[in-house]
């Protein structure tokens, strides 16, 4: 599991209802009545391919957008970062072309379902559909002008359609397109190039007449014009050669022979100098047309290669299979891929406390893995489960075993805590569905070969084999008391078994077609049975009646399942989900997809039986609330341990590279990275509390992404620097903050990861800024970032990196020790906090001269802690320390996280009067990023020993530090490693030896006991590490409670105390 970050969300998921509790997030609200088909909210953009191959690729006229297509959708990209901007869907049909006009903002697709769309691809409008009177469409584009849309109907003509009105132009017919597969526009004027078997043609499209007629080989497959229209190069496949026809001469110039068999498809690049060719086996060649040598051979993909483009500038060559790949035309590499997981999730089950989802995670076609995600702690679980074709899970009802039947004939079964495979039960065929008995004793297989065999779990032998059924069996369920067993199967019936004996009870008809999914409801007493004939049916078992048939239906039911409880039935479809009551005569939610293409796999209810979640085969897991009718949040998992849970809020979490490359915002054309938006919507303790269910809109208030999204532009910054090398080490970094609509609001530098706050913000369109820096030797990262006005999203990140080889000083240690026992509010009175930071301050003044040419101590105790007395500090500090120092912040006393989810220190003169007077009062993060922002040492540490208790929680004589979410946020906002006293909803027990137990072990470690190597230096991490092994541990001792401290060392890591 990669370790949780900033950002994106690389972070745990902490799920304690106490914490629910402290922050005052209210239970839910229990309605059964609503009916909700879908939620109208701004949404995430998920970056997401295709769910089939490319068909085709087309860079805009300025380079900055790719259009693709396939399956049923066009996408459009954002060529720089292959940002997915936005997905275009409405063709029913496979598309086949998709290309931009020349001007303006449009553009044209074509599809297999017989039509021509023209859409804005600036918001996604479709704005004319083109009937092609029931020919399929393979190719459409622009003419130059953009007066006309040219299209290639299968094998039957050419057709030429007014733009603007979308009426048919002109129509052209010729005998030779009995075969026509190919047309192709020439770039300069009116003509088009058609290829059919044994024949080329070029074309006047306006007049319709033909110009000129290439007599050609039948195996002439591609032909396309070159920049300059005066050249056609053409493809043979059968003889493995590009041959270049001049048109001005009318003859073909140069025939070059390829090494590799089959050449397919050719693409000019802008220049004129390449044309890249393809072939059928995954091959792509780039060809210098005017030497006739193939310059550079890459395997891009193991799959068929279906288009291929260069960009405008002819930097970048753009391959296209079942993903897109781009190849640096400069350093003859590929320099990405372009992320498409379709993998779709098939299948999943919960465990028995709602904390870890198994699902089944579909690889390819022939590969099926399965995944344990725990949302308490946000890791992935190995395990040991197969990758073989597994197509359902079910746990037994102790939880000891997982089955998984599977397309290797066998029902595997596993130990669910060890995830050994303890036995496999073969059938003929595939196994396809699994039911457990309820006392746990047997196991009922359902296979393709129409058997179910019944199996002991004492000795996993078989002990009945039944048979009558003729088709595959779908579903197999035990009845609630465990006498009788139902199954259904594709020969349209319904069985209902004496599964100990073998006997056939009773075969239920009336289905139309194929019996996919079935359960029992009230006692056994009835069964509902779901078919792909669109119905439900309820029968009755005694007397073998159908009592209901619910034909509301849109699509071929697949699945059934019912909640723990019996309290809710779910009917799936590929396109719809509906829940219903006990006995489905009322339905209480209606789940739609909300993409076209993604279809629904199955659901599973959580053992509170309150949350569903729908797996889609788009990857996606989305969690929705029966109970309220409302989505409560979306899963998506990654790769081997990749993942991010956002909610409909927008608020998230994850890990690094997922926050990082599969979720975003899209504005219009621009698009906003969750790294831009972090400071609002990072927030894993809400996500945590949408996990339990909970209602968290009073957090969400004026944040969400609709806001964010109109609160306006980011602004653009631009570092001037351009020297990668520095003789001096004090430079000035030059740079402009450029208004782009949002206003500027904060402007901050990081200097090798240490935040520096330059300005509150600005009034002017451009801002200009010169910041004095001190560089460390080697190579310094430098960033400048700024906020919109509404300081709600940041700037994308402007990255200037330099270096400096000069020599280091010893560094002078500072120590700034504050702590506060005494209030002027009593009931915050606490015991510890002074005698922890003296301790603290003790501790460093006999450091000795290994490590620091001087020590520095300052402190400010009880009533001198008050916010202007910090930042006098501060100040005071700031004009002594330097580059090479080594400063450390160390605070005891009260620390609350507020709603805002942010960290706030309570000064000594606070006095609380509400909920809004901590924000008002308390030192924030902003306060502490402000002022060590003046401090200029390029080592630095924070530890916080601080509490919530009095008027905060209820618990008396504990200090602790919330949830991890305030720290992670409070780190990145200063930039400085942080180690705090107690995270997640933990408290920081008062009363150990004379300390508090944080300090007393962080005293302890400074001692020798934290050196773990024995060299006789302390390191960050060392100290660190020394005080995660050891609060725990004494805390349970002295308590039987773990206290668990947090800590953000960032990149980190230096000896920070000598012995």
């Amino acid at each position: 599991m990669k370790k949780t970050i900033s950002i994106l969300f690389i972070l745990n998921i902490f799920i304690a209802l106490s914490f629910a509790d402290v922050r005052g997030i209210g239970a839910i609200s229990k309605n059964y009545e609503k009916n909700v088909i879908s939620v109208a909210i701004r949404d995430y953009t998920i970056s997401q391919g295709h769910a089939a191959g490319i068909s085709s690729i087309c860079y805009s006229a300025d380079g900055k957008y790719i259009l693709t297509s396939g399956d049923y959708t066009a996408k459009l990209w954002d060529a720089s970062s292959m940002r997915l901007i936005r997905t275009f869907y409405g063709h029913t049909g496979k598309m086949s072309s998709a290309n931009f006009s020349h001007f303006g903002n449009s553009i044209v697709t074509s599809s297999l379902d017989k039509t021509i769309r023209v859409w804005d691809f600036a918001t996604g409008i479709c704005l004319k559909t083109i009937n092609c009177n029931d020919k399929e469409i393979t190719a459409a584009y622009y003419s130059n002008d953009d007066k006309y849309i040219i299209s290639c109907e299968n094998e039957n003509c050419i057709k030429v359609w007014d733009a603007e009105t979308g009426s048919l132009f002109r129509s052209i017919t010729d005998k030779s397109f009995i075969g026509l597969f190919f047309i192709s526009l020439n770039p300069i004027n009116n003509c088009i190039v058609s290829g059919a078997v044994s024949s080329i043609k070029i074309w006047d499209f306006i007049t319709g007449k033909c110009l000129k007629s290439l007599s050609v080989p039948n195996d002439a497959v591609n032909a396309v014009f070159s920049p300059d229209g005066k050249y056609i190069a053409v493809s043979f496949i059968l003889k493995n050669k590009i041959r270049i026809y001049n048109l001005q001469s009318g003859t073909f110039i140069k025939t070059i022979s390829l090494k590799n068999n089959k050449p397919w498809i050719l693409s000019y690049s802008n220049d004129g100098n390449y044309l890249g060719i393809t072939y059928g086996s995954g091959i792509v060649d780039i060809l210098d047309i005017k030497t006739g040598k193939i310059f550079d051979t890459k395997e891009f993909i193991d799959n068929t290669v279906t288009a291929i483009n260069f960009s405008p500038d002819c930097n970048t060559f753009a391959v296209g299979s079942t993903e897109v790949s781009f190849f640096d035309m400069q350093n003859h590499s590929i320099k990405n891929k372009k992320l498409n997981f379709n993998n779709g999730i098939i299948d999943g089950i919960w465990n028995k406390t709602g904390n870890i989802i198994s699902y089944v995670n579909r690889i390819s076609n022939k590969k099926h893995s399965v995944k344990f995600f725990d949302f308490s702690s946000g890791r992935f679980y190995e395990t040991k489960i197969r990758d073989n074709l597994i197509c359902r899970l079910y746990f037994s009802p102790n939880e000891k075993y997982v089955a998984a039947p599977g397309f290797d004939n066998a029902c595997f079964i596993y130990d669910s805590n060890t995830g050994n495979e303890v036995t496999r039960i073969l059938h003929d065929y595939f196994a396809l569905c699994a039911s457990w008995s309820p006392d746990n004793r047997y196991i009922a297989t359902g296979s393709q070969d129409c058997s179910i065999k019944i199996s002991s779990t004492d000795s996993w032998t078989c002990i009945n084999k039944l048979t009558g059924h003729t088709g595959n069996v779908m579903d197999v369920s035990f009845s609630p008391y465990g006498t009788q067993l139902a199954s259904c199967s594709i020969d349209k019936t319904i069985k209902i078994w004496n599964p100990y004996t073998g006997e056939c009870k009773k075969t239920l008809y009336g289905h139309s077609d194929k019996v996919r999914g079935l359960c029992y409801i009230q006692n056994g007493k009835f069964l509902v049975t779901g078919s792909e004939d669109k119905t439900v049916k309820i029968w009755n078992i005694g007397s073998e009646i159908c009592e209901k048939t619910i034909d509301v239906f849109t699509d071929k039911i697949i699945a059934i399942e019912q909640s723990h409880d019996k309290k809710y039935i779910a009917t799936i479809s590929n396109s719809e989900i509906i829940i219903w009551n006990n006995d489905v005569s009322k339905l209480l939610l209606k789940i739609k997809k909300d993409n076209p293409v993604a279809e629904f796999e199955n659901v599973a209810f959580n053992p509170q039986n309150n949350l569903l979640a729908v797996f889609q085969d788009d990857g996606l897991i989305k969690v929705w609330n029966i109970e309220t009718s409302k989505l409560q949040y979306t899963f998506i998992p990654f790769g081997e341990s990749e993942y991010i849970t956002y909610t409909p809020e927008g608020f998230f979490t994850g890990t690094e590279w997922a926050t990082k490359n599969l979720v975003y915002l899209v504005d219009g054309l621009d698009i906003i990275e969750l790294d831009q938006m972090y400071d609002k919507l990072y927030r894993p303790d809400l996500v945590a509390a949408k996990i339990q269910g909970q209602d968290i809109s009073a957090y969400a208030q004026g944040i969400s992404l609709s806001d964010i999204a109109a609160s306006g532009v980011a602004p653009a910054v631009n570092i001037l620097n351009k020297n990668s090398t520095s003789q001096s080490r004090d430079i000035m970094l030059d740079f402009s903050v450029t208004d782009k609509g949002g206003g500027i609001g904060s402007v901050n530098i990081t200097l090798n990861g240490r935040v520096i706050r330059v300005s509150d913000g600005s009034k002017n369109s451009v801002a200009q800024y010169s910041w004095p820096l001190s560089l460390s030797r080697g190579e310094n990262t430098i960033t400048v970032s700024a906020y919109n006005d509404a300081e709600k999203i940041e700037s994308v990140k402007s990255v200037y990196k330099v270096s400096w080889q000069g020599k280091e000083e010893k560094p002078e240690l500072y120590v700034l020790a504050v702590g506060i026992n005494q209030y002027r509010d009593k009931s915050l009175q606490l015991n510890y906090a002074v005698p922890d930071a003296q301790a603290v301050q003790k501790k460093f003044s006999v450091q000795n001269t290994k490590l620091y040419n001087a020590v520095h101590i300052e402190c400010l105790f009880d009533s001198d802690v008050t916010k202007k007395n910090i930042s006098k500090k501060f100040s005071e500090l700031s004009l002594r320390i330097k580059t090479d120092d080594v400063f450390i912040l160390y605070v005891a006393g009260h620390g609350t996280v507020h709603k805002d989810g942010d960290y706030y220190f309570i000064p000594a003169d606070f006095r609380y009067k509400s909920e809004d007077e901590i924000s008002l009062s308390g030192v924030s993060k902003t306060d502490l990023t402000k002022n060590l922002s003046l401090i200029n040492a390029s080592k630095s540490l924070v530890i916080l020993d601080t509490c919530n208790s009095g008027a905060f929680i209820s618990d008396k004589g504990q200090r602790g530090m919330s949830e991890k979410t305030a720290i992670d946020r409070l780190s990145r906002a200063t930039g400085h490693a942080t180690i705090v006293a107690a995270g997640d909803s933990q408290s920081a027990m008062e009363g150990y030896n004379g300390h508090g137990l944080f300090t007393y072990v962080l005293v302890e470690g400074l001692n020798g006991k934290a050196d773990t190597n024995k060299d006789g230096f302390i390191t960050l991490t060392e100290l660190s590490n020394y005080i995660d092994n050891e609060v725990p541990n004494l805390s349970y001792e002295k308590w039987g409670y773990e206290q668990i401290p947090q800590r953000d060392l960032g990149k980190q890591d230096f000896p920070i105390y000598a012995e």
